[in-house]
């Protein structure tokens, strides 16, 4: 009888690592018992990747084998590399929102905007709006036309919003005669806040974010944030006009004016603000307690 054992692990395609160990009478790894070795042979099915483990009988008696029972365990681990395969362009299935959009004998709605008429299907408009939920099925007079006018909406935010409604993501810029300005992305905000689509309305607040805070739109982004409750673009704006230059310019204007007026809340947390940015610590010289001499 030989003195040796040895075990081999074959994988033909996709393995980039086998390994094997034996385990202990406690059921840990013991790589200390035995030696292992990789190799990797062509065969008629493909890359055939092999991993041997050789350890003499006695090694294993008395470090592996459990006494009671009479057994011992190998441990196998098998790698494997896959990706899948890119599908071509023309095998890409559309969203639903595009097979949806395009089924033009299910359309059970159409809404007026300025004199453009968009088309859709009620129940994507009510899965994706709650108000548009009640207007459509609730006991809401809208629930019975087929027509709908929108008032105070602009044609492209409209459009941009029923895009996401069914496509769950925004126009690609430039498209469908959209231009995404930092006035659009307001716009488009008021009209997610309006039909409460809170997932579109973070995605403008965090646009508008990137866009930048400038002294051009700074009071007009701070009224959108307080009027709609965006709070990070509220904090944006606020971290803007703790600049004491860019203060200074801006409460000038007619607008900060008005922003005040139609928010004294927000007047009171600007002071507040700005009060605590400019009040600088006394700092008190050594000795300044000492009263001075005359001399």
């Amino acid at each position: 009888m030989s003195t040796y054992v040895r075990f081999g692990l074959n994988c033909i395609m996709g393995a980039n690592k086998l390994s094997m160990v034996f385990l202990d009478k406690t059921g840990s790894p013991a790589p200390s018992v035995g030696t292992g070795a990789t190799t990797m042979d062509v065969s008629v099915r493909g890359l055939m990747v092999s991993y041997f483990l050789e350890a003499k009988r006695d090694d294993i008696k008395a470090n592996c084998v459990v006494d009671k029972d009479n057994y011992f365990e190998l441990l196998c681990s098998v790698n494997i590399h896959w990706s899948p395969s890119p599908l071509e362009e023309e095998e890409l299935i559309p969203d639903l929102g595009h097979d949806l959009a395009i089924m033009s004998e299910y359309i059970d709605v159409s809404f007026d905007v300025a004199g453009e008429t968009f088309s859709a299907h009620r129940l994507v408009l009510a899965a994706r709006s709650p108000v548009f939920k009640a207007e459509l099925y609730g006991p809401m007079a809208e629930g019975k036309l087929t027509s709908i006018t929108i008032q105070d909406m602009q044609v492209s935010t409209f459009r941009s919003m029923l895009h996401y409604l069914y496509h769950g993501s925004l126009p690609s810029a430039g498209k469908m005669g959209v231009c995404f300005t930092t006035a659009e992305y307001q716009h488009l905000l008021i009209a997610a806040d309006r039909y409460g689509v809170e997932r579109l309305m973070k995605i403008c607040e965090n646009k508008l974010c990137a866009q930048g805070i400038t002294m051009d739109n700074v009071i007009s982004m701070l009224e959108l944030a307080e009027d709609h409750v965006c709070s990070k673009l509220k904090a944006r704006c606020l971290e803007f006009l703790d600049d004491a230059d860019n203060f200074k310019m801006v409460a000038l204007s007619d607008e900060y004016i008005h922003l005040v007026q139609s928010f004294p809340n927000l007047f009171a947390e600007l002071r507040s603000r700005i009060k605590k940015a400019h009040e600088k610590p006394a700092i008190m010289e050594p000795d300044s307690h000492k009263k001075t001499r005359l001399c």
